[in-house]
This record gives C-alpha cells, structure tokens and sequence, in this order.
C-alpha cells in the first residue's frame, strides 16, 4: 500500500475491518446483458446487500438501482421488466461468481472528515460456461467529503508508487473475458464501405437505432430525464432509415419478400413511435408554457390560472407516459426487434452501392427540408448526410 498521508489534505488513515463480498451475476447465455453493457447481480456480505442493476448512461455514467436481498437467485420483476428489450425472452442464468476480500482505508483530514475511501480488493473470479477462474488484486479511491484536487492528489501519489492504472474491463467483464466493446454496431470505414450497398447502409442504420431505443427503454421505464427524446431520436433514425429503403430498394427477386418485412416491422413500430412523440411534445409543452406564464407580469395570470394549466398538462404527460410504457411491456417489442434482425439480414444485398447513392439522396432531401421544414423530412436529411459522409468518405 502506497503511503497517503500528507498527500491531498490527508492526515490520518483508518483502516476498516475486512468484509468478504460474494457476487452471483446473471446473463443470457449469449451474454446479451454484458452486451448492452448492463450487468445485474445478487451480492451478499457488505453493507449494500442486494440486488444490483447497473445500466449505461447516454453521457457515459451509469445507472445503479437496487432491490432487497431475496434467498434463491431468481431476480426480482422490478429490475428484469427494465431490461426486457435487452432479454427478448431469454433465460437469465448464473454466469460468473466473485468473491471479492475488501479491506476499505478511510483517509480523514486534521479535523476528521473524511475526504476519500480506498478500496483494497482481492479478487477470486469464476466463469460458470467453463470453470475459469481468475484472481487478482486493485485498489479503487472514491470521494466522500474530498474535492476533486484530493482524487487528483491521491492518483497522482499512487501511479507515483508504480501501481497501474486498470485497464478497461469492469471485474465481472475481466471473468467472462467480454471486453469493452461488445454487442456494438459500428458503422464501417469508409474505405471499405464505398462497395456496400445502400441497402447495407440502411440495415445498419437501423441497427443502431434499434440499439439506441432499447438503451432508452429502461430510462423511459423510470421516467428518468432525456429517456422519452432518445428514444424518440432512435424511433425517428429507424422510421427513415425504413422510408428510405423502401423507397431505393431494389427490383429483384427478393423485393416482394423485403417490401412485406418493411410493412410488417412499421406495424409494430408505427404505434410506439407516434406514442413516444406524443411524450416528447408534452414534456416540450409544459417547458414551453412554464416558460411564458413566468414571463407575464402578475397581474395577467390572476388566482390559479397557472397551477391549473400545469396540473392539466402534467395530468396529460402522465397518461401518455402510461401508453408508452404499455406499449414497452407488450410483445410488440419484442416481435419488432425480432422483425430488425431479419430485415438488416434481407436489406444487406439490395439497392445500389451507398457510396453512389447516399450524397445524392442527402442533397434531395436537404432541399425539400430548406421548402417543407417538418421534423420528418429534417430527420431524413440529417440521417442521409450522416450516412453519406460515413459510407462515401
């Protein structure tokens, strides 16, 4: 252990008895939690005994919910219905063990607050698909009462020390050997997207838009602030990525099939959409006339005029919310992810290649924006020049 004290205002250490945490992870088989970059777990042997749910954030942060220790490992409804869009019906099965031997150092200032944790963890990890185990050993700092100059303080002295920064992987990720960047859909290169179709172009796309949409799923879930605008972005990427296949698709043997794929996935995706941007445009309302009744003088707005405008659109969002997440918990969904992995399969091959075909459909619709600026032709010349400077270089 590095000596600390001096450094950043730290003046004392007390060292905390030992605790043993045990931790049960669950996944699908195929990992799709891991995945999503979600992890849910049943820990034991601390002092936040639980259940443990950590989702991704869209700034990058995380999200941790937690419900009550139960004695078999079967997850509680409350945190498995938030991750549904992820699951897809899938069994969550146990997938790793760690059992994680926590000596936690308090690093007190001279009048005794303190400013900072350290964590010294030795770490036993279990693979369930094939028996691996891994162990090791790292120390984590968090602030309590300290400023950020203190972690910088703290960093500092300990590189100094020669300990080295983890590399990446969170510890159930380090077990199960998923690293840090899977279940994403990256676009490719441009280099080597010129020779793809647009029908590829589109298809991925979609795919990622999908991926978007079941990142906000639990966000909007939880009424959670920017849930309802991501996901009504991701469902208005998807609806033009469609418009815009169907609409330069191919004539080939195959067209018939794909064009029946299309209409079948816009049923599904058709009423979510519309329910979602209903969401959106009350939550833009209330701001909006929050906004103007704060603006006029007192006098123009007597007695509960505003408390009752906002009581009437507030009674409104919530009955909108309940649709959305109606529509969230029904087998729609479900079906209409299902239905996304099939259409990127069957759009791969059609069209012509996006390098010829997007710059062109970009310019188009930018022109019919610059005439007709509603948000679905806007939608389209934004999805259209970004996959054009992805696809065509």
């Amino acid at each position: 252990m590095p000596d600390l004290v001096g450094v950043g205002g730290v003046a004392s250490i007390t060292r905390r008895r030992p605790m043993t945490l045990t931790a049960l992870y669950l996944d699908t088989a195929d990992l799709a939690l891991a995945a999503a970059k979600a992890t849910l777990r049943r820990r034991s042997g601390g002092t936040d005994d639980g259940w443990h749910l950590k989702l991704p954030l869209a700034d990058g942060a995380r999200l941790e919910l937690q419900r009550p220790l139960t004695r078999g490992t079967t997850a509680p409804t409350a945190l498995t219905a938030l991750v549904a869009a992820t699951l897809r019906g899938k069994r969550l099965q146990p997938v790793a063990t760690l059992v994680n031997r926590r000596v936690v150092h308090l690093l007190r200032a001279e009048n005794g607050t303190v400013l900072a944790e350290l964590a010294d963890d030795t770490v036993a990890g279990e693979r369930h698909a094939d028996g691996t185990t891994l162990t090791w050993r790292e120390l984590e700092i968090e602030l309590v009462d300290g400023k950020r100059d203190v972690l910088d303080a703290l960093d500092t002295a300990v590189r100094a020390a020669g300990i080295k920064p983890a590399s990446g992987p969170s510890k159930v990720a380090k077990v199960l050997d998923t690293g840090t960047g899977g279940g994403t859909t990256a676009a490719p290169t441009s280099k080597t997207a010129r020779k793809l179709s647009l029908g590829t172009a589109l298809g991925t796309a979609a795919q990622m838009a999908a991926r978007d949409l079941v990142a906000a799923d639990p966000m909007v879930r939880l009424d959670r602030d920017g849930g309802a605008a991501r996901m009504n972005v991701a469902l208005r990427r998807f609806t033009t990525a469609l418009a815009l296949h169907e609409r330069h698709d191919s004539t080939d043997d195959e067209a018939t099939s794909r064009a029946r794929l299309r209409r079948a996935v816009s049923r599904d995706l058709d009423p979510l959409a519309e329910s979602v941007a209903t969401l959106v445009l009350l939550e833009a309302a209330i701001a909006q006339v929050q906004e103007r009744l704060a603006a006029e003088p007192s006098d123009a707005v007597p007695g509960p005029v505003a408390r009752r405008i906002e009581r009437s659109l507030a009674a409104a969002r919530r009955g909108a919310l309940t649709d959305v997440r109606r529509r969230l918990s029904s087998p729609a969904l479900g079906r209409l992810l299902d239905r996304l992995d099939t259409f990127t399969a069957a759009a791969t091959s059609s069209g012509p290649r996006a390098a010829d075909a997007l710059a062109d459909i970009a310019a188009k619709a930018a022109r019919r924006a610059e005439k007709d600026p509603s948000r679905s032709t806007v939608a389209g010349a934004l999805l259209s020049n970004e996959l054009a400077t992805t696809y065509a270089g």
